[in-house]
């Protein structure tokens, strides 16, 4: 029985796939599966990834169901003691599954092991993320993982593993989702177990940038249900901002494409005390001054320049 489980889904990934599964395959650690998920992919990603000879590499086809179905069909047929999560368009580092294995081994009650990454933003530029209360140089447990999540993330999927066992109480991805059901996964394992951080860059997040305002549409979109959360919020201010976050987001998704039943909806379970004054001046904007001003924002994003209005 291997110690890691590579989950890698796939779907139209033919640019990306042969870096992503060479980078696993290129790993110091060398006890762990790969399973590639592919969720009906139409593009030449499968025939890549069928090229390789590599005893570890499992290939399962599945009708299209979306990325939550994929990753949890991976998880299922997983032999692995610890399941390290890849996107196929994402990059690791060598050393990234064995800085990952000794921060398990001194920490062998986490219910989440993250590494630190960088983000690459427009053509070949890397930007390093600030975590709060984590200096850099800091291995080990997490004092407050979603305080020092409200600037950047400290968990996201292909720099998270998760012992296998740690499924069972806390479910895996919630398939009825489509938008962020990382993050949802992400937050029940922190409610119920400590979480990790290397003190390594060993993963590259490719930053994803739509390329068109159809690709943001909320109507094609199931978000997560917040209200799951609210006993939680209530004891936890670090999980009610980290959580807010994400209402604002989806808030500001909902003015833009009109919606303000939804919008109001969101802005108003949010603590308003806590809402960034950029963020209120754009709640009073039309939606087609926000839909300019997005267009703006993802033109800056591609050549390098990247900013949040929430903080």
């Amino acid at each position: 029985m291997p110690i890691f489980s590579i989950i890698i889904p796939l779907y139209n990934k033919e640019a990306f796939i042969a870096d992503t599964l060479n980078s696993a395959l290129s790993q110091t650690f060398t006890d762990f599966e790969i399973i590639v998920t592919d969720d009906g992919s139409t593009d030449n990603g499968p025939a890549i990834v069928k090229s390789h000879t590599d005893p570890r590499i499992v290939y399962k086809r599945i009708n299209n169901s979306g990325v939550s179905v994929a990753r949890n069909t991976g998880i299922e047929i997983a032999r692995g003691e610890i399941i390290a999560f890849l996107d196929a368009d994402d990059y690791w580092e060598p050393q990234h599954l064995e800085t990952l294995y000794k921060l398990y081994i001194d920490n062998p009650a986490v219910g989440m092991l993250t590494a630190r990454y960088m983000i690459r933003i427009g053509k070949g530029m890397l930007k390093k993320p600030f975590f709060q209360g984590i200096d850099d140089n800091y291995s080990g447990i997490i004092k407050d993982a979603f305080y020092s999540s409200l600037i950047n993330r400290v968990a996201v999927t292909s720099d998270v593993a998760v012992p296998k066992h740690v499924f069972s109480k806390t479910g895996m991805f919630n398939e009825n989702v489509t938008h962020f059901e990382d993050t949802e996964l992400w937050i029940k394992i922190t409610n119920n177990y400590p979480v990790a951080i290397t003190n390594q860059y060993t993963m590259v997040y490719n930053f994803d940038i739509p390329e068109s305002l159809s690709r943001e549409k909320m109507k094609y979109r199931k978000i997560m249900d917040f209200t799951q959360f609210t006993e939680e919020e209530k004891n936890n201010k670090s999980l009610k901002a980290f959580i807010d976050i994400y209402r604002i987001e989806y808030a500001l998704k909902y003015r833009i494409e009109g919606d303000l039943i939804n919008a109001g909806k969101l802005y108003r379970a949010s603590d308003a005390s806590a809402i960034h004054y950029k963020t209120k001046f754009l709640f009073m904007l039309p939606p087609f001054v926000l839909r300019s001003m997005l267009f703006v924002k993802h033109w800056l994003h591609r050549k390098g320049i990247a900013f949040s209005v929430y903080n």
